[in-house]
This record gives structure tokens, C-alpha cells and sequence, in this order.
């Protein structure tokens, strides 16, 4: 898996936990939500994701780890602190390491806000290991 590929899969979970979150979400509540889980691929191969958003604004970002080790995943990065040396705190302890930007833009309905960008995800940071 290249780290075009793990974006792919993650991407349209984190749409669909946002645009849910926001749908559901009567409160009005300013809180952010934040999320952690794990995904186990047929393949052996393991992704955990670390995300937050702001579901008013529905942006936020994510970190994607595909085969982290465990003193890395002990670490529990988060996804709301900016890291100075991202590639260097996961560098080699994992094969692919994303940060990731997003927002999406929508109403209740799950349309899209005029004037606004809608499903953007931008990866900002990224560590491959060499092989």
C-alpha cells in the first residue's frame, strides 16, 4: 500500500463520521470531537487513525499510521497539535505516516455550502519508510 492508497481508505470514513457527527448533533455544542480507531486489513497490514474536527466548521485533521509500532501507538499522537519533526518522531516506526487537513463544508442536509470548498483533504505532512 503507498500512501496515496491508505489516504483512500481513510478518507471517506472520516466524511462520513463528520457529516454524521454533524447531522446528529443537536446540542450547538462548541466542543470538538476527537477519535481514535484501529482498522485491520485482510491483508495483515493494521491502520490506526487519530482525528479530531470541529463539527460547526467541519474541519480538522487526522493522522493516519499504517503498521505503527506499539511504542509509537503508546504515544498516542495527537491530531489537533501541529508536530515540528513529524517525520522525524515517526520515522521508522512505522511504513506510512500521514497528517491530514480536511473540511468539507455542508449543511444539515449533508448539501454543500455555497461559496465554500467541499471534501477537501489535504495531506500535510508524510513519512514513507524506505525499503
Amino acid at each position: 500500500m503507498n500512501s496515496e492508497e491508505l489516504g483512500n481508505v481513510v478518507k471517506p470514513i472520516i466524511k462520513g463520521m463528520v457529516r454524521s457527527a454533524k447531522q446528529n448533533d443537536h446540542s450547538d455544542s462548541p466542543e470538538r470531537w476527537k477519535i481514535r480507531f484501529d482498522l485491520a486489513l485482510p491483508t495483515g497490514e493494521k491502520i490506526h487513525v487519530s482525528a479530531w474536527c470541529d463539527p460547526r466548521l467541519e474541519d480538522g485533521s487526522c493522522i493516519v499510521l499504517l503498521n505503527a509500532t506499539d511504542d509509537l501507538l503508546n504515544e498516542k499522537l495527537s491530531a489537533s497539535t501541529h508536530y515540528g519533526g513529524f517525520k522525524e518522531i515517526v520515522a521508522k516506526r512505522c511504513d506510512i505516516a500521514l497528517q491530514i487537513w480536511f473540511e468539507f463544508y455542508t449543511d444539515k442536509k449533508g448539501n454543500p455550502v455555497k461559496g465554500k470548498a467541499a471534501d477537501n483533504f489535504a495531506t500535510v505532512e508524510q513519512y514513507t519508510r524506505r525499503r
